[in-house]
């Protein structure tokens, strides 16, 4: 795959890591608008995200965005069932 083999190139991954490159221009070449990840090691790290900004943006391709799990949680101190009254009753009906 040609877009993986870009980001060895480019120095941002190593070709050890050759799987999280097609994994992410599997991601790129899809149209995708995120990945989730847990690899913080090679893929949910400042310079892999850069990275992969940066050849995208130069070959033309839609913004990748690369996030860890946590992001799909959102904020942990949301209530979700808080009556908004700061009583604490969280199922009054």
């Amino acid at each position: 795959m040609e877009l993986a083999e870009k980001f060895i190139d480019f120095g941002f991954l190593k070709r050890k890591n050759y799987n999280d490159c097609r994994h992410i221009a599997a991601a790129i070449l899809a149209g995708c608008d995120f990945i989730i990840s847990w690899n913080f090691k090679h893929v949910v790290n400042v310079k892999t995200i850069r990275g992969i900004k940066a050849i995208t943006t130069y070959e033309g391709y839609k913004d990748l965005m690369i996030y860890p799990p946590s992001a799909l949680l959102g904020e942990e101190d949301e209530d979700y069932g808080s009556d908004d009254k700061g009583t604490g009753d969280q199922w009054t009906l």
